[in-house]
């Protein structure tokens, strides 16, 4: 499928022929929102782009500045573009300033403090805060009435000493009146937490709240009343909101963090009802944790999914704790964690603990080494139901490993790691085991010999669960043709990573990656490690101008100028590829429909890429997501006149012909629907 003639022309509209100015009124109708392929490609010398980000609303992002960056003409230029499209165009709301250059950042804050409508501000600086940045931020919040996301982030919590706690409070009395629904604070920002505890009106709008921690409030250090005063708010803001859905706390400096921190936390999350996600990072779980941890699954009602993984447990206890809240948790529907600890009884009592629990809760581990005592552990998860598929983890298989093993817990590989020594088993044997049942999502492969199974090139093409597949064996597509093939024809695979030998690529290898990716309906992150040159890096990108799916594209060579010379041409297709998904899920997911998105859904419709987008944006199985595809693709098609701009509200023929024959308004629906599906929106030339 290629691109349609008239979306292709807006990817070169003249932006001086576009409307002067939109107003918040008239995001529907503004030219802004047709042209971002066309101000990306002025943009991009200030490395910034545009993206609808939900309807008729664009997000801007605007990164670090170019290497060797001095002022040309061009990036004068893009400045000039980005301050005109702040001042007049109003359907951009969202700012996203990631390491970009402070000065710009200021000067773009300056224009934006004049606005009410900005609807979201997110600033992560490179090195240290810029104290005009901050006070920018402060006054943007402060002017906007429709803020309702704000992100302050850091890379770590030395650069985030220039935020005292004057600017912290100022910051917080901005954004405590603004309906929030997303927040990210870095550890000298979190302070303003406290603005939300005590005010009434906080309820039922912050739905999703990241905290970064560092050693700032670990128990080690002097503990005074500035240092250790976020927490308690913490706490407090989950007695009193009623719609904190997302919580994800990360301590980003040292693991060595204070019990203090982890028993507000549990205690706080017990009580709360409306909270499903809770992510836990970095933190030094002691034995005087593990009984919060317990009695907060064994009461909270609501958490469905719970993330412990790279945390230090320093108790045996904690798995204690950790078993009897899983056999009582009342909602928990995945529980991932670190099981390195576990031996003998511990591991029976989680095994245990899963087969009692009746929330249908699944435990993804990591951590577990050795076999004997898994496998032997885990029967016990079937004792009573036969439920073995509830505890997941990834399976590594390697010479020592017997068939018998392997074929009689292969409903439960949802992640495998072939190893480099062949197991002892014919690696064709567990290629149609793999097929035969189809569960498994990730497959990592080390074992060359792999690559000569022909069972291996038709489980890769018929599977319709795997997700992610990275083969760490070289592999020459002239060589294999099969296994591109197969991934050629794959409806699942989302992630692919493949290397090849040091050699530089032929053509002719280069021509059958980009057919591959130029016909793949599925696949939206590619990496491939190959020594790439000019000539097939341009083969590659001819490829990927066809594919309107894939929104990752990482290559390598041996030379720096060749990737240098291509990268430009690939984010501006990946750029091109994110804006087409967003207004694709519009046209699925959003009322009422604009021609922009409909446009986008006939380039994406059949793509299996598209399903998962709004399976994952609506948190609903992938059949429902399909059902919704084709009930659009109805609508569509009984509304094309009209959607198209052809009529107004009906098909309506006024001249009888001479011959008295049917006319096209005497159609039903269905017969209407029919020519529909001949045609496409862009097919459909506007004469002005």
């Amino acid at each position: 499928m290629e691109l349609r003639p008239r979306l292709s022309q807006r990817t070169s509209l003249d932006t001086s022929e576009l409307r002067r100015e939109c107003t918040a009124d008239s995001h529907g109708g503004c030219g802004g929102l047709d042209a971002v392929a066309a101000w990306n490609s002025e943009l991009k010398h200030i490395n910034a782009y545009l993206v609808e980000s939900e309807p008729d609303v664009i997000t801007i992002n605007i990164g670090s500045p170019p290497k060797n960056s001095c002022g040309r003409p061009e990036e004068k230029r893009s400045e000039k573009l980005l301050m005109w499209l702040v001042r007049h165009h109003k359907c951009i709301a969202r700012f996203n300033f990631v390491y970009a250059d402070d000065d710009l950042v200021v000067q773009v804050l300056s224009w934006l403090r004049k606005r009410s409508d900005v609807k979201g501000l997110s600033y992560r600086p490179d090195t240290r805060f810029y104290g005009d940045v901050l006070r920018g931020l402060t006054s943007v919040a402060r002017a906007s009435t429709s803020l309702d996301e704000f992100h302050l982030q850091v890379l770590s919590p030395e650069y985030g000493s220039d935020i005292t706690r004057p600017a912290a409070e100022k910051l917080g009395d901005a954004l405590k009146n603004k309906p929030l629904k997303k927040l990210t604070l870095c550890p000298k920002a979190s302070i303003i937490l406290t603005y939300f505890s005590g005010s009434a009106d906080r309820k039922e709008l912050l739905s999703a709240l990241s905290v970064e921690r560092g050693s700032l409030f670990n128990q080690d250090l002097p503990a005074s009343a500035d240092e250790d005063y976020s927490y308690p708010s913490l706490s407090k803001q989950f007695w009193t909101s009623t719609s904190v859905t997302h919580l994800h706390i990360t301590n980003i400096e040292s693991f060595s963090t204070s019990c203090n921190v982890l028993l507000l936390v549990f205690n706080a999350v017990e009580t709360s009802s409306t909270l499903r996600k809770l992510t836990l990072m970095g933190f030094f779980f002691t034995k005087v944790v593990a009984p919060a941890l317990g009695k907060m699954l064994e009461n909270n009602d609501g958490l469905t999914h719970l993330d412990l993984r790279e945390n230090h447990i320093a108790a045996i206890e904690f798995y204690d704790h950790l078993a009897v809240g899983v056999q009582s948790a009342k909602t928990l529907k995945e529980l991932c964690a670190d099981l390195s600890l576990f031996r003998g009884e511990r591991t029976s009592m989680l095994a245990e603990a899963v087969s009692k629990n009746r929330s249908g809760l699944v435990v993804a581990v990591t951590g577990l080494r050795g076999i004997t005592h898994r496998f032997t552990d885990l029967k016990k998860v079937t004792a009573e139901d036969g439920d073995l598929d509830r505890v997941m983890d990834e399976w590594c298989i390697s010479a020592d490993y017997s068939a018998e093993c392997f074929f009689k817990y292969i409903h439960l590989m949802k992640t495998l790691n072939l190893g480099t020594t062949a197991p002892n088993m014919p690696l064709n044997d567990i290629c149609a085991r793999l097929r035969e049942h189809d569960v498994l999502e990730t497959f990592y492969c080390a074992n060359e010999k792999l690559l000569d199974c022909p069972e291996f090139c038709v489980y890769l093409a018929c599977t319709k669960v795997l997700r992610i597949l990275e083969l760490r064996v070289d592999i020459c597509p002239e060589a294999h043709p099969l296994i591109v093939a197969a991934l050629e024809s794959n409806r699942s695979i989302e992630d692919v990573k493949l290397r090849g030998i040091r050699e530089v690529v032929r053509p002719e290898s280069a021509q059958l990656l980009a057919k591959m990716i130029r016909n793949n309906k599925s696949l939206r992150s590619i990496e491939l490690l190959y020594n790439f040159d000019d000539a097939t890096l341009g083969i590659l990108v001819a490829g990927l101008e066809k594919n309107y799916i894939v929104t990752d594209f990482r290559f390598s060579s041996k030379s720096a100028k060749h990737v240098r010379r291509a990268s430009p041409k690939v984010e501006g297709l990946m750029r091109r590829n994110a804006t087409l998904m967003k207004r694709a899920l519009h046209f699925v997911l959003r009322e009422p429909c604009r021609v922009r998105w409909a446009e986008a859904y006939e380039l994406l419709c059949e793509s299996q890429a598209l399903k998962r987008s709004v399976a994952n944006e609506k948190e609903i199985s992938l059949e429902y997501a399909e059902a919704l595809i084709h009930q659009k693709q109805h609508f569509l098609r009984q509304n094309f006149f009209v959607l198209a701009g052809i009529v107004k509200e009906s098909v309506v023929c006024r001249n009888e012909t001479a011959m008295g024959s049917l006319q096209l308004d005497a159609l039903n629906g269905e017969c209407m629907a029919k020519i529909a599906s001949f045609l496409k929106i862009s097919d459909i030339v506007k004469v002005d």
